[in-house]
C-alpha cells in the first residue's frame, strides 16, 4: 500500500494536494504494479537497498526518475517525471499492529528524510522562497525513540514514541546574512499507528526586512491500510506530508503550501541515544536564561531577555516556561514583559521530545502566552512556538567554531526558541515575532564557596539590530568572581564591539550575579547593558562551579543605533 502525488512541473507551493493512495500493490522482480485512481501503475527496476534510475506507466503516462528500496524490499519511493508532470510515489508493506517491535526500549532510531520532487528545497518540510536552499544548512534526521520498544504507549502509560527534526541555515555573517530554523514535533498515535505531528519555524532572509513565521502539521500519510509506516520486522520507512502548510508574514496575507517526504532508516548517528541509564537519566536543562530579538507588527524590533525553568513531565516529554526581563519602553510600545510556554503534556500529544540528554525540543505549550502592560494589567496570546537543543542543529562555523556554544559543558546547555503570539494586546491585532533566539540552562550550583575566585570563559550568542539590519552574531567572554567578596569582572566581545562589567550577587537566589554592561569604546556616553548569570553544577576540585551561563543586553546611541541581546555559557578551572 502507499500514495502517489503530482504536479504540473515543479511548483513554488508544493504539490497541489493531498496525495492519491494505492493498495493490492505488488513488488516482483523488481517491479512495482499497483492501480492509482483506476490507473495501472508499473515502475522498475528496483533493486534492494539501491538507488536505481527506473521508468514505467504512470496514471498520466510514461514515467522516468530515480528509485529507492530499503533492503528488505518493506518500502520505496520514487521521484518521476513525465507527460508535463512531476510526481511522488512511495509505499511498501504497511504497519496496521501498534505492538510492532520497533527496537528495544529506549532506543532512538533514525530516518533521513528526502527531497520533496514538487519542492525542490534541500532544506525539508519548507519552500525556496522562505530559506529553504539556503547552502551549508545542517539536517538532521528525524529521530524517533522509543520508551517501550515498540509503537504502544510505554508500560506507564505515559509516554509514546516521539519523533524530532531540526534543520538550520545560517548564511553569512553581518548586514547580507540569511536565516532559517524549522523543526518538527511528533508522536506515534497508537490506533493507526500513524506520526502524528507540528511544525514551526521562521526565517529572515533580509537584514533590514521581517522574519516570516512557518506553520503546518506533519504527519505520515494513511493508506487506507495502515497509517503511513512501512515495514517487514521493524520500521524501515515512513511517508510524510501536510497540505496545511503556511508562511505568514508580520503583515499581509498567509501563503499555503503543501509538502511530502519519504523518510528511509537509516543508521543513528554515533552518540545520538539514551545509552543504558535511559532517557530521563541524562536530561540536564532544569533553570537559566534567554535573550534575542522581537519584531512585531506595531512596534520597532526590540531586545528581550529573561529566565526560564524547565521541568520533566514523562519519560520523553518536558515543559518550558521563559519569563522575560522588563521589556524597552520605546521598542515594545507599551508592552512591559511576556512570558511564554512551551511543551508541557506527556502523554499522546506531539508537542515536546526528549530524544536524549543532548537532543530535544517543543512546539508551544497549551497555556499560551501573557502580555504585561505598565499598568500590569495582562493579555493572553497564542502561540506558536520552538525550542531546540542545539545539539539538534549546530551553528555552522561562521558564527562559533565548532557548532557549539561550550563543548566541555557537562552540566549546562544551550539552544534556540522563536516564533510568534498573536494577542489582543493594545486593543488590535499585534504580532510578536522572534526568528533564531536563544536559551542557557542547567543545574544550578546549591551550595556556592565562600572563600576563592573561579576564572571563567566561553562563548556568545544573540541577536544584533545593526542600525535596521538584524542578524545573528556572537562572540566571547571571560570573568573572574570572588565568592568570598561575591564580586567579580566581566569581559564581553561580541560582533566586534568589547564591554566590561563588574557584577555583584543578585537579591537572595544563591549563584546569581548581575552587573551594567560599559562599552569601552565609548565609556558608556550613550550606552546602556546588562549582564545577568548564574553558576553551575557542584564544586569541582577546586572549590568552585564548574560552569557559568547567563544572558546579556545592550543598547548604543552614540553615531549609529546599534543593539543586542544574547546568551553565554563557559567553563571554569
Amino acid at each position: 500500500a502507499g500514495s502517489f502525488n503530482s504536479v504540473a512541473a515543479r511548483s513554488t507551493t508544493g504539490f497541489a494536494g493531498p496525495p492519491s493512495t494505492f493498495s493490492g500493490g505488488t513488488l516482483q522482480n523488481g517491479t512495482l504494479t499497483t492501480t492509482v485512481n483506476g490507473s495501472p501503475v508499473t515502475l522498475g527496476p528496483l533493486t534492494p537497498g539501491a538507488q536505481t534510475a527506473v521508468s514505467g506507466q504512470g496514471p498520466f503516462g510514461p514515467v522516468s526518475g530515480t528509485a529507492f528500496l530499503t533492503s528488505d524490499s518493506s518500502y520505496f519511493y520514487a521521484s518521476l517525471s513525465g507527460g508535463g508532470q512531476v510526481a511522488l510515489i512511495q509505499g511498501g508493506i504497511p504497519i496496521t499492529n501498534p505492538a510492532t517491535r520497533v527496537g528495544t526500549p529506549n532506543q532512538v532510531l533514525a530516518f533521513n528524510v528526502q527531497q520533496d520532487p514538487a519542492l525542490g528545497s534541500t532544506i525539508p518540510f519548507i519552500r525556496g522562497s522562505a530559506g529553504g536552499n539556503i547552502p551549508g544548512a545542517t539536517v538532521s534526521p528525524l529521530y524517533l525513540v522509543t520508551p517501550s520498544g515498540s509503537l504502544l504507549l510505554d508500560p506507564a502509560g505515559t509516554t509514546t514514541s516521539r519523533t524530532l527534526q531540526a534543520s538550520l541555515g545560517i548564511n553569512g555573517t553581518g548586514p547580507g546574512q540569511q536565516s532559517v530554523l524549522v523543526a518538527s514535533i511528533g508522536f506515534i498515535n497508537d490506533a493507526a499507528p500513524q506520526l502524528i505531528g507540528s511544525l514551526r519555524g521562521t526565517s529572515l532572509l533580509s537584514s533590514t526586512g521581517n522574519p516570516l513565521l512557518i506553520t503546518s502539521g506533519v504527519n505520515s500519510i494513511a493508506d487506507g491500510v495502515g497509517g503511513g509506516l512501512y515495514g517487514r520486522s521493524g520500521l524501515s520507512g515512513i511517508a510524510l506530508g501536510s497540505n496545511a502548510a503556511a508562511e505568514t508574514p508580520l503583515s499581509g496575507a498567509a501563503t499555503p503550501y503543501n509538502f511530502n517526504h519519504p523518510a528511509v532508516a537509516t543508521a543513528t548517528p554515533a552518540g545520538v541515544g539514551p545509552g543504558l541509564s535511559g532517557i530521563s537519566a541524562s536530561f540536564i536543562p532544569s533553570s537559566g536564561y534567554f535573550g534575542g530579538m522581537m519584531f512585531s507588527n506595531q512596534a520597532a524590533p526590540y531586545i528581550i531577555t529573561g529566565t526560564n525553568q524547565f521541568n520533566q513531565t514523562g519519560a520523553a516529554t518536558f515543559s518550558a516556561n521563559f519569563f522575560s526581563d522588563p521589556l524597552p519602553a520605546g521598542p515594545a510600545n507599551g508592552l512591559t514583559s511576556i512570558n511564554f510556554t512551551f511543551g508541557g503534556q506527556p502523554g499522546a500529544t506531539p508537542n515536546s521530545t526528549i530524544i536524549d540528554g543532548n537532543i530535544y525540543g517543543a512546539t508551544e505549550g497549551s497555556g499560551g502566552a501573557t502580555l504585561f502592560d505598565t499598568n500590569g494589567s495582562q493579555t493572553s496570546g497564542t502561540q506558536q512556538l520552538y525550542l531546540i537543543s542545539g545539539a539538534a542543529a549546530p551553528l555552522p562555523n561562521s558564527i562559533i567554531a565548532g557548532g557549539n556554544l561550550c563543548s566541555g559543558c557537562a552540566y549546562s546547555q544551550w539552544g534556540y526558541w522563536g516564533g510568534g503570539v498573536q494577542s489582543n494586546f493594545g486593543g488590535g491585532n499585534r504580532i510578536d515575532l522572534g526568528n533564531i533566539n536563544f536559551f542557557v540552562a542547567g543545574q544550578p550550583t546549591v551550595v556556592l564557596p565562600t572563600l576563592g575566585t573561579g576564572t571563567y570563559s566561553g562563548n556568545a550568542v544573540g541577536a544584533a539590530n545593526n542600525n535596521g539590519a538584524q542578524y545573528i552574531a556572537s562572540g566571547t567572554f571571560n570573568t573572574a568572581y570572588d565568592f568570598g567578596a561575591k564580586f567579580g569582572t566581566f569581559n564581553l566581545t561580541f560582533d566586534g564591539r568589547s564591554l566590561i562589567a563588574s557584577p555583584g550577587v543578585s537579591g537572595s537566589t544563591a549563584g546569581v550575579y548581575t552587573g551594567a554592561l560599559v562599552d569601552l569604546a565609548t565609556h558608556g556616553s550613550g550606552f546602556t547593558g546588562n549582564v545577568t548569570g548564574r553558576f553551575f553544577g557542584p564544586l569541582n576540585g577546586a572549590g568552585v562551579p564548574p560552569e557559568t551561563g547567563g544572558n546579556f543586553s545592550f543598547q548604543s546611541n552614540v553615531g549609529t543605533f546599534y543593539s543586542a541581546g544574547g546568551v553565554f555559557l563557559g567553563k571554569g578551572p
